[in-house]
């Protein structure tokens, strides 16, 4: 439920990124900012909430999560000034933080090892369910009642979330009252710091700030620097450097690699076909259906065929349709809109990505003990997320800097393309698991 909440709330303002645009105070920066500030936040604390959530327990954090991001749904629909609803934005990327990044270790306590595969897949169709809703829903509502009306709509999901969450996570992990908590607080204001700076960066140079964003880069990288020596020393890490040993870091990087490729891809179209094309954002928001029944389709698939076929195989094949989709879809944007081949090439992407996404998580946490498994997974959304938060970027930078110009959005499916065969390249190399 966790997933369709956050996921679909999130594909769903995507399409809304024009309306805002003219309604906020902030113009395009402003509508932006109301993306991106939920990314920032969101992919800079997951490694906080994970070691928060193998230490304290799956249920608070989850329900907190829940409960926080409908608050902040809330706050969206009905205030008016660009400083708060940025704000409420951020509030909800930390919560989605708490919330989502518990997801697949509360699956992996809950379920057995025979079950936790198809678990692990039904997750990743019910992101794939939003991400086939969201843009549909969010572009309609948009056209009849504005892009506030997707907040609302949110809320009521959130109540019903958190009371779903309630009752079903009465057995998820739990320390229990005896076990001893040390938070890591030097550990935790230095990822915070460091990633939250890197991606700050990346912002800033895609707004072509170049003395910002290497300020803002060196200053990242230093405080990633000082984490990795504390996480060395410390009794109880918020990263666990062994989650990281061996080659599985070819898996870790995969990932990063392929959150760049897909992450804005549906963003990247609908924005082509409202801006360069004039579409109304409900059709272009249909465009995300082929895209989102793919990740449907292919979570169960990927299921069965993890029988006879291996993880390693099974991320790689997805990484190498996301990555050669892209590359389609650069040259079909530089003609007329041609929504059957976009259809298509969305449709080989969803299907890669749902493959690609059902198999890295196994990858990462197979072999890690039940109480590193947050940490574990928690680090390769860190990688994936923020990933997401440094294309989406890029990509508004570039193609709301100037709409219309229909190269901005060639050049930017060209790099997603080159960045997915990366991922496929990475994905290919054998992880040992230690």
């Amino acid at each position: 439920m966790s997933a369709l909440l956050v996921f679909g709330s999130a594909a769903a303002l995507g399409v809304a990124v024009p309306s805002m645009a003219t309604t906020l105070a902030g113009g395009r920066a402003g509508a932006s900012w109301m993306v991106l500030a939920f990314l920032l936040a969101n992919s800079a604390t997951i490694l906080v909430f994970g070691k928060l959530s193998d230490s304290l327990g799956r249920r608070p954090l989850y329900l907190g999560g829940l409960a926080v991001f409908t608050a902040g749904s809330v706050v969206c629909a009905s205030v008016t000034s660009d400083g708060l609803l940025i704000a409420a934005r951020v509030a909800q990327g930390l919560a989605a933080a708490a919330a989502v990044s518990n997801t697949t270790a509360v699956l992996s306590d809950v379920f057995p090892p025979g079950r936790l595969p198809l678990a692990l897949s039904l997750n990743i169709t019910a992101g794939g369910s939003a991400t086939l809703l969201g843009p549909l829903v969010g572009g309609l509502l948009v056209d009849a009642y504005g892009w506030r009306s997707i907040f609302v709509c949110t809320v009521p999901l959130g109540v019903l979330a958190v009371g779903i969450g309630w009752w079903s996570l009465r057995y998820a992990h739990s320390p229990g009252r005896a076990t001893g908590f040390r938070f890591d607080v030097a550990g935790a204001v230095l990822s915070v710091s460091g990633i939250g700076a890197v991606l700050f960066a990346g912002q800033l140079l895609a707004d072509r700030r170049w003395t910002a964003a290497g300020l803002g880069l060196f200053v990242g990288l230093v405080a990633l620097g000082a984490f990795v020596g504390v996480e060395r020393r410390v009794r109880e890490p918020i990263l666990d450097l062994r989650v990281l040993g061996g080659d599985r870091g070819y898996a870790y990087g995969s990932s990063f690699c392929a959150g760049l490729a897909f992450g804005p891809s549906v963003l990247l179209v609908v924005l082509y076909l409202q801006t360069v094309h004039g579409f109304s954002a409900g059709v272009a928001g249909a465009m995300a259906l082929p895209m989102g029944l793919a990740l449907v389709v292919a979570s169960p698939v990927t299921v069965v065929l993890a029988r006879r076929i291996s993880a390693r195989v099974l991320t790689t094949v997805g990484a190498l349709g996301v990555g050669l989709s892209m590359v389609g879809l650069a040259g079909l944007l530089g003609g007329g809109p041609d929504v059957l081949g976009i259809a298509l090439l969305l449709l080989l992407a969803g299907f890669g990505e749902g493959m690609f996404m059902a198999s890295i998580t196994r990858r990462v946490i197979d072999g890690v003990a039940p109480d590193r498994r947050a940490i574990a997974n928690g680090f390769r959304s860190v990688l994936h997320n923020g990933a997401l938060a440094l294309s989406t970027a890029l990509v508004l930078a570039v193609v709301l800097g100037t709409p219309g110009d229909v190269a901005g959005y060639v050049v930017m499916a060209a790099t997603l393309g080159i960045t997915g065969l990366l991922a496929a390249l990475l994905a290919a190399r054998r992880v040992r698991i230690v």
